[in-house]
Parts: structure tokens; sequence; C-alpha cells
């Protein structure tokens, strides 16, 4: 069931066990209605399926098994969706590259930094934290590029937060209101990604871009 969709040849059809991340519409040449689905594989792979049937009504991002056919039209492979179903037994969380740290430890590690701060900037820290907790430890940091992956946002944090501690010392700065500054730092990205790993809006404002 867990098949490569990229690997589909020309005139292959499969079932494919899919993520659907996004949905938009748009007008064949001769005036049809189709969608264009966003959708990753379970090996991390994108690409976009072309749905020209029923208009797709299912909560995003939606797990699903697809009959998929694949067809060469203007010489580059078409995906194409013939019927579906949704697998609700399927966590989202398999689709997304795995975490590369342990996310208890490193979480545990920046609290330590937190618990040195003075009691106002520690507080501060833990506000902002707790209040973005979910996302904070769950969420990778970008969509691409490096820590793109779970749990990047944190990952990120805390090897930022080792760098700006050293730094500090070396290089003689406050080191109450660096390390703040680090623990801090990306707490925006929680708003430049959703939960299907798709970037927002905001990322357009304040997301790695910039």
């Amino acid at each position: 069931m867990e098949c490569n969709i990229t690997n589909l040849q020309t005139g292959q059809e499969a079932q494919v066990l899919l993520m659907v991340q996004e949905v938009e519409k748009a007008t064949a040449s001769n005036g049809t209605i189709y969608e264009r689905l966003k959708v990753r594989d379970t090996q991390g792979n994108d690409t976009i399926l072309y749905n020209w049937n029923e208009p797709f009504t299912e909560q995003l991002p939606a797990v699903i098994i697809a009959q998929v056919q694949t067809k060469l039209i203007k010489e580059s492979h078409n995906y194409q969706i013939q019927t579906y179903q949704l697998d609700p037994t399927v966590s989202k969380m398999h689709f997304f590259p795995k975490a590369a740290v342990d996310v208890k430890e490193y979480w545990n590690e920046l609290n330590e930094y937190a618990k040195k701060l003075p009691e106002h900037m520690h507080k501060l820290v833990g506000m902002v934290l707790m209040a973005n907790q979910k996302k904070f430890l769950a969420f990778p940091l970008t969509t691409s590029r490096s820590f793109a992956r779970r749990c990047g946002i944190l990952e990120a944090t805390v090897k930022l937060t080792k760098m700006a501690s050293e730094s500090a010392s070396i290089l003689g700065l406050d080191w109450n209101l660096t390390v703040t500054s680090s623990i801090l730092y990306y707490v925006g990205y929680t708003d430049c990604v959703n939960d299907a790993f798709v970037a927002t809006p905001e990322d357009i404002l304040i997301g790695a871009g910039v």
C-alpha cells in the first residue's frame, strides 16, 4: 500500500496512501472545472494529483487511499485520481520527515537555560513558550531547507541558544538578554507552517525567506 507515487510508470494505475495538503480549483481550456490536489506519499514525495471527478470536500489535511492513474501529457507525468477513500487509521505525522532529536531531551535542555535567567525573563520565556508549546515542539522550522522536519523549531532553537550562550561569554555580551532572545527567536515560525506542513500567508511576512 505504501507505494512511491513518483515511481508509477506511464499508463500504470495503482492504489497509493497519500496525504492531501491543499486543494486548488482550476479551469481547463475547454471550460471544464477541475482540481489540483497537492499530495505527499509516505516516502516524502510531493506532487500534484489532478481531480476531474466530484470536488474534494474532505477536511484538510486528509489521509486517503487513492486509486491513481498515470498519464503522459506534454512529455511529463500527470497523476489523476480515479477514486479514493479516507483512511482514519493513519496519522498525518506518518508523512513527515522524522525528528532528528529527542524531543523530551531537547525541551528539558531548553528549560535548563531558561531556569538560569532572572525571574522576569524566565517568566516571559515561560509564558511565550507555553502559549505555543504544541506547535513549538512538533512543527518544522520551514517546509524546505534546514530543519524541515518534525520538531524542527525546537531543534533549531536549542542549537541557536547553545551558540548564543557561548558567544555571549566570549564577546562579553549580556548573557541574560542574549539567551532570552535566542530562546524566543523562532517562536513566530509556529505560525508560518500549518498542521499539514504547508506554508501559511504569515510565512511571506516573517518566514525564512525574509
